[in-house]
């Protein structure tokens, strides 16, 4: 088969991938923007071909149901985060949550969910932190026409308050959902630094006491957080949503969460543990079941 028909069955290939897409994320998107943006790749094939530059601009979607547009950005890992929390709805086991008033976001990403929570809990506020400087950027534009409902920190969440080191995703550039902390090393150099924030440190930055639903997605570092003294922060956590990324970070949560009652459900990717309360004694727990 030569070059020709190998280009053109490729470039069929996108044309039935963009009518397929377009119309799974029309009815969210509307069937236009679902258009305009899954044709990005289809335009970057030909631009590639003229020796045009690559589409790469963020990207701007009107959600039905949400007051103000989300941002995403072309040739990441960002509109599969989209999906995973608005069509999948992998955040919807907390929805029946009451009273929240205040959320922590660490490992906020591009800040889907948060904007996610903000309309869920229109009474609430969240903090949001992200150690990755772009994400940090597309997040605070997302999270801007909260106002003052949503903050947003660029830092690394962590077992202590140190500087930490900014590890980019080892499946390469565009995969924006992998982006790693680890401890600064002495004479660390060539990577982005960040700040480290403790869960309490996060909470006295809020000026808040306890947190209402604590979500955490820091690809790995729930490790140390809950493997050192989580006692100190975990009487505060109302309700916790985790993605636990392996066998040694689950043993590490559920082990600190041995002391408390709670809910437990699983939904995607992640692991909820709803109505978090801390049993004191056997006796304790005999009451409360």
């Amino acid at each position: 088969m030569n070059v020709f028909w190998k280009k053109a069955i490729q470039f069929l290939k996108r044309l039935r991938s963009l009518y397929s897409a377009s119309l799974s994320d029309g009815a969210l998107f509307g069937y236009m923007s679902a258009v305009r943006w899954h044709s990005i790749p289809l335009r970057n094939q030909i631009c590639y071909y003229i020796g045009r530059p690559a589409i790469v601009a963020p990207f701007k979607l009107h959600l039905c149901g949400y007051e103000h547009p989300i941002w995403l950005r072309p040739r990441t890992s960002d509109y599969q985060v989209y999906r995973q929390i608005f069509v999948e709805q992998e955040y919807g086991d907390v929805e029946t949550t009451t009273d929240v008033r205040f959320i922590l976001d660490c490992g906020a990403n591009v800040g889907l969910a948060s904007v996610y929570f903000l309309n869920r809990f229109p009474q609430a506020k969240v903090l949001a932190i992200e150690p990755d400087p772009q994400n940090v950027v597309i997040c605070r534009q997302n999270l801007v026409p909260y106002g003052s409902r949503a903050i947003v920190i660029q830092g690394g969440v962590w077992s202590g308050c140190s500087p930490l080191a900014v590890v980019p995703s080892k499946f390469g550039a565009g995969n924006k959902w992998g982006v790693q902390v680890r401890p600064c090393q002495h004479g660390t150099t060539g990577c982005e630094v960040v700040e480290g924030y403790d869960v309490l440190s996060l909470l006295n930055y809020a000026d808040v006491d306890h947190v209402d639903i604590l979500k955490i997605d820091i690809e790995g570092s729930e490790l140390p957080l809950f493997a050192s003294l989580p006692d100190r922060w975990l009487p505060r956590v109302r309700n916790l949503i985790i993605e636990l990324h392996d066998d040694d970070c689950s043993q590490a949560v559920f082990s600190a969460l041995e002391r408390y009652k709670y809910r437990l459900s699983h939904r995607g990717d992640l692991t909820y543990f709803l109505g978090l309360v801390q049993l004191h004694s056997k006796n304790s727990l005999e009451h409360m079941n």
